[in-house]
């Protein structure tokens, strides 16, 4: 007789499948590549900051001012006076001023890029402690599942009366100190991106990392820009030396009418003429002057500081480098040994039971001091990218 299902079992049965099909889909979803989320955020800043500022049309007037001036004796018509002055801007001045308000924008965009220069290290440097505490954590982890073979070792060899409770107890407490690193480690990386989990398994290589540094050319990264501050103070300059040129102060109307006769009627026209012995702007030039020197000289010396800058950095990531080779060819080396050692030990039938843990054991603490190392590379790497401005090329 064949078994029938009835019609409420089989929903129960689709609604688990759709859970369980959700549930994967959902796990599958939550975790990325973390170089993959790196190149998203970077995309993200960039595409936040690229609008940048609105360029509108900067007009300049074509007079400095116009004044209206009256008088009059005790509120007479018969004895008002009106004046009209016009002080005119030379072509000249508007040219500058136009330029200047080109040099203001960019200078802005400057200050813009600045700050998403900041953003991006600021992204770095919190993607490579999630990456830190990634590696800790699974070194955590690792610490103690070994310990947990450990304790239970013991308590059977206890048990037949072969070993001291002591062990048992200094294993508890390594025991614990290893279950609360992984709770905080895990904490921080909930408090880094709670969303989703990053796959770490792309980082790029430590050695990769000492030939891009090594291959840089230092000389061609180094250079100080500060040319908008320098043409934003040639151009006040420009724009002093044209104000201080001007010959033309105004133009004025004066217009009254006779006190005796109201039908009489007066237009006087006149003009005023700039002397060139204005101190007011030799001093004003002289200022600015002292200033575009002062920012030549500031360029050389910051591209003279990067530069030294740079190749200190490079330094520090080459003995780095140098010495988490040489702890990973030591750690090869012990792992060789103690392998081979642990083989011959399993020969024989008094063997120790904790020897194998406890191998295992010292072999990660082993690996901790190469991963300290490690992590002191791609932070010096990280450093080195920021100061030489690689960090933010696209």
């Amino acid at each position: 007789m064949r078994n029938r299902t009835s019609p409420k079992a089989r929903q129960l049965i689709f609604l688990l499948w759709l859970s369980l099909t959700v549930t994967a889909q959902t796990i599958a979803q939550d975790t990325i590549s973390a170089t993959d989320w790196l190149a998203q955020e970077l995309q993200n800043i960039r595409a936040t900051m690229t609008a940048g500022i609105s360029s509108s049309t900067f007009r300049s007037p074509f007079f400095d001012k116009i004044e209206f001036r009256t008088e009059t004796d005790e509120f007479q018509w018969n004895r008002q006076r009106f004046q009209v002055r016009f002080s005119p801007r030379s072509q000249r001045v508007r040219s500058i001023e136009r330029q200047l308000y080109g040099l203001y924008e960019q200078e802005a965009q400057i200050d813009l890029a600045e700050e998403q220069e900041e953003a991006i290290i600021r992204l770095h440097e919190n993607w490579l402690a999630a990456y830190e505490t990634h590696q800790l954590l699974n070194i955590a982890q690792k610490k103690q599942s070994i310990l947990s073979k450990q304790v239970a070792i013991i308590e059977r060899l206890v048990a037949s009366g072969q070993a001291i409770p002591e062990k048992w107890i200094n294993l508890q407490h390594e025991l614990f100190e290893a279950e609360s690193a992984i709770q905080i480690y895990q904490n921080q990386l909930i408090t880094f991106d709670s969303s989703q989990t990053l796959e770490w398994t792309t980082m790029p290589e430590v050695e990769l990392l000492a030939i891009t540094a090594f291959g840089m050319n230092i000389s061609t990264l180094s250079t100080y820009d500060n040319q908008i501050e320098q043409q934003l103070n040639q151009r006040e300059i420009d724009l002093e030396q044209a104000e201080s040129q001007r010959w033309l102060d105004f133009i004025g109307m004066e217009y009254n009418r006779s006190p005796d006769d109201i039908f009489r009627e007066q237009v006087v026209v006149g003009a005023a003429v700039l002397l060139p012995f204005r101190g007011d702007s030799k001093l004003k030039l002289a200022e600015l002057e002292i200033e575009q020197q002062t920012l030549m000289r500031k360029a050389e010396l910051r591209t003279l500081q990067t530069e030294q800058q740079l190749e200190q950095q490079v330094r520090i990531l080459a003995n780095h480098f140098t010495n988490w080779t040489a702890q990973k060819d030591r750690l090869a080396a012990f792992e060789t040994r103690m392998q081979n050692f642990m083989q011959r030990l399993q020969q024989s039938e008094s063997a120790d039971p904790l020897l194998s843990p406890s191998f295992q054991l010292q072999l990660l603490d082993q690996q901790l001091e190469l991963f300290k190392l490690e992590m002191e590379v791609r932070e010096t790497f990280l450093k080195l990218m920021e100061e030489s401005g690689q960090l933010f090329v696209e």
